[in-house]
């Protein structure tokens, strides 16, 4: 049994440990110093370049993988922490020597902690510079937007073809005009985030299936365009082939140009002669020779026939 008196001193004993625990955890934390089993905490600082497999002396180690860890996050120590422990999972460096054609092996945990994750990793995987953004990168989906594109969210719903594709996955959204002529709206489009199911704000529980494209500022107003008048889009994915491919889109051909009309038969210069006789009248046409042969066909090009009222004479 425990009287009162050593109650009286266990307290404040247990409240001086949870302190000095606390004080520890936090310099920990924030890398100012070593504990046992757990060595020091890397605050990763950036701008700091990473260091590989063949830069470290024998015994420096590689840290792996526990869980598996999604693209666009940043990486944190705690991620690479054995689950309900404290404990990181790590290979000697001497494991993974560097190989011809592959990328090496990044070493230490201030070599990876604070990076912005390029693709998704699954458990017991090392990393390599390949796996992240250059230092600086913000994460969440804009890590994953060029400088020079832009974020363009759609709904997948209206627009089909999207729900088959994977991030990175190049395509080209498309639609057609009231005629049924096609129009390209964005060429050559990556798939920043694939079609992801969020539910929207003060909706009461309604859900919207998204997906979020990397186009260029100018498609971003076209494609913008096309829905605001109601247009059908169509997403239409592009080979995932390393070979280039040179084939197009076919683009209207233009209207045949209009036959020349034949010109007129130019007309001889002619005098006209109205005979009455009694109550019949005549108009009698006669070519003037003598002017024909003086100024020749070109001065009564496009002269139109006239006809006679009556019957013509030569």
């Amino acid at each position: 049994m425990v009287n009162a008196s050593m109650k009286s001193w266990i307290a404040p004993i247990s409240l001086g440990l949870l302190l000095i625990a606390a004080v520890l955890g936090t310099l920990w934390i924030s890398g100012r110093i070593a504990l046992p089993g757990l060595g020091k905490r890397v605050v990763a600082v950036q701008g700091e370049a990473p260091t590989t497999s063949g830069q470290k002396a024998e015994g420096e180690k590689v840290f792996l993988t526990v869980k598996p860890l999604k693209a666009y996050d940043r990486v944190t120590a705690e991620m690479l922490m054995e689950p309900g422990s404290f404990r990181f999972r790590t290979l000697p460096a001497s494991y993974f020597p560097p190989q011809e054609g592959e990328p090496p092996v990044l070493v230490g945990l201030d070599a990876v902690v604070g990076r912005v994750l390029r693709r998704d990793k699954e458990p017991n995987r090392a990393f390599t510079e390949a796996d992240f953004f250059p230092l600086g990168t913000r994460e969440g989906v804009v890590a994953g937007v060029p400088s020079d594109r832009r974020a363009l969210v759609l709904n997948a719903a209206e627009v089909p073809g999207l729900h088959s594709l994977r991030r990175d996955d190049q395509l080209d959204v498309l639609t057609t005009d009231k005629d049924g002529k096609l129009k390209v709206l964005a060429e050559e489009a990556r798939v920043v985030a694939p079609v992801e199911a969020r539910e929207i704000a003060g909706s009461g529980g309604k859900i919207v299936e998204e997906a979020t494209l990397a186009v260029t500022p100018q498609e971003v107003e076209t494609v913008m365009g096309a829905i605001a008048r109601g247009e059908k889009l169509f997403a239409v994915a592009r080979s995932g082939q390393p070979e280039e491919s040179s084939a197009v889109y076919p683009t209207p051909k233009p209207p045949a140009p209009e036959k020349p009309k034949p010109k007129p038969t130019p007309t001889p210069p002619q005098v006209l002669v109205e005979s009455i006789v009694g109550n019949q009248r005549e108009v009698i046409r006669f070519l003037d020779q003598e002017k024909w042969e003086k100024e020749g066909t070109a001065k009564f090009e496009g002269e139109t026939r006239l006809e006679s009222p009556a019957r013509g004479g030569n």
